[in-house]
């Protein structure tokens, strides 16, 4: 009996041992698969989690004991019957604010002169991405610096598929500098597309960062098109106070 505990307690042990050397050799594969945009391992499981689908399910149903429990909504919701009444009155009197309210009301017939699919096109599913650390390529180091952010973003709603750099005027997305390197999400289904400047291009093996445009320190990367996406999503959330009106 205690040479067949022996015996499978060195089986144990042993492939123990073999797991444990695995993981190593697993984490730098991951990593590299990350880097590279591949997605998922072969011994990874797509989709969500049971830990996260449990958790999800759990703040659902938060959200909706705390729905059934709320007051009386009034309308409008936005803004207070009371501060239009206020702002109304107040136009009367002040031409700046009488130009507040006519520029939201022209933004408002705007919007609702706009075709069935625009909501749609102006808060697309695919998630959008921070313009935090915008570098314009165009111009970096002639009239911009690296990681200037948002102030350095022009972006109109009437033209909404682009963003335009203040500093030199350049059209993002565009075909001079396009998003070659797509960065995967498998779990949620989702690819994002990068921008990747000149020495990055021309050291694609070297992924350390070292190469790329860098705020305080930290490498930054550019989805001109993920930004799209932010301030379209943003302008949409902002204009229901137009719409409030």
């Amino acid at each position: 009996m205690r040479i067949v505990i022996f015996l499978l307690l060195g089986q144990i042990l042993t492939i123990a041992g073999s797991w444990a050397a695995d993981e190593p050799d697993r984490r730098e594969q991951s990593i590299e698969a990350i880097i590279h945009g591949e997605g998922l391992m072969p011994w990874q499981e797509p989709g969500v989690s049971e830990k996260e689908r449990a958790f999800r399910v759990k703040i659902e149903e938060r959200k909706t004991a705390m729905l059934q429990r709320r007051d009386h909504v009034e309308r409008p919701t936005l803004i207070p019957q009371e501060a239009l009444d206020r702002v109304r009155a107040k136009a009367e009197e002040d031409d700046s604010v009488r130009g507040w309210i006519q520029s939201s009301v022209n933004l408002a017939d705007y919007l609702i002169e706009q075709g069935p699919d625009y909501v749609v096109e102006m808060i697309p599913e695919l998630t959008p991405c921070n313009s935090y650390g915008f570098t314009c390529p165009h111009c970096v180091g002639k009239k911009s610096q690296e990681a200037v952010g948002s102030r350095l973003i022009e972006w109109n709603y009437r033209n909404p598929e682009h963003i335009t750099c203040e500093a030199c005027g350049h059209t993002y997305p565009c075909e001079d500098y396009p998003e070659t390197t797509t960065l995967q999400a498998p779990r949620s289904g989702q690819s994002f597309t990068y921008f990747m400047n000149p020495k990055e291009e021309a050291n694609p093996e070297n992924r350390t960062g070292e190469l790329a445009y860098h705020w305080v320190g930290y490498p930054v990367h550019m989805s001109f098109s993920g930004m799209v996406r932010e301030k379209k999503i943003t302008f949409m959330k902002g204009a229901l106070n137009s719409l409030a009106f």
